[in-house]
């Protein structure tokens, strides 16, 4: 019994090295569970990063609490994706539950999004329904089908639904940006819009298929014999030169 050659052991790369990209929002957002105003559940997402924070009250259908910044004030957002004034007599608009938004705020705290949303037997969040991807992650309301929040890399972005809906982008600590969900559909495209329009992910496996080649031809230089010396062996380098399919003649 002879036993097969081992092949090579496989090479483990850096991700960027590899042309693939990080977890996208899942390595940037937390949550954790508390209650809401009126004693139910409510769901908070932490960005740590930049400290955006968005808070789902569970029995809410489609309205939220969100801040864009770690030292900004919450505010709050429509169904329809409308940002609500500031409030003109000092008061300020609080949190839902601001024990939880504190409690995120300290190193290491919070739950992962996909230990707590990505499991079948996940633990419900109201209304609220929770898609894992990469490199967003994407939060529905059964209230509208069309109103849906994007957790980005960098930040959030909110398309609105009802009658008259409009959507928002949240990202890198800047004040929210308004823009039609036309437009912000196209922004957050991942599907080529025709069949020979290459989309993110054929992009990313070009990357990855070229980085594997580009391994591939190394090891072979790497295994052939040292250059003879000049007048020497060019029988050898001629056979190398050849195409493999000469070899086969």
């Amino acid at each position: 019994f002879v036993a097969p050659e081992r092949p090579h052991e496989r090479e483990k790369l850096p991700r960027g090295e590899a042309g693939f990209l990080s977890l996208g929002a899942q390595a940037e957002w937390v949550t954790m569970d508390g209650l809401g105003e009126m004693g139910d559940g409510c769901s908070t997402l932490m960005h740590k990063r930049l400290g955006h924070v968005i808070e789902l009250p569970h029995r809410s259908f489609g309205a939220f609490r969100f801040s864009y910044s770690k030292v900004a004030p919450p505010r709050k957002c429509s169904m329809e994706g409308q940002v609500m004034p500031l409030p003109t007599d000092g008061t300020e608009i609080g949190w839902e539950d601001p024990e939880v938004v504190a409690d995120l705020e300290e190193p290491g705290a919070g739950e992962g999004l996909m230990s707590r949303f990505g499991s079948i037997n996940s633990r419900p969040a109201g209304r609220w329904e929770v898609a894992m991807g990469v490199p967003n992650v994407a939060v529905y309301n059964t209230g509208d089908p069309h109103l849906v929040i994007y957790l980005t890399p960098d930040g959030f972005v909110f398309s609105g639904g009802g009658p008259d809906p409009t959507a928002l982008i949240v990202e890198h600590c800047e004040a929210p940006k308004p823009l039609s969900v036309p437009a912000l559909i196209a922004r957050m495209r991942h599907q080529p819009m025709q069949p020979n329009q290459p989309s993110e992910t054929d992009v990313l496996r070009e990357k990855a298929l070229a980085k594997r080649a580009a391994i591939r031809k190394r090891r072979l230089l790497e295994a052939l014999p040292p250059l003879p010396e000049e007048g020497m062996g060019q029988d050898l380098l001629l056979l190398v030169s050849r195409p493999s399919s000469a070899l086969k003649l």
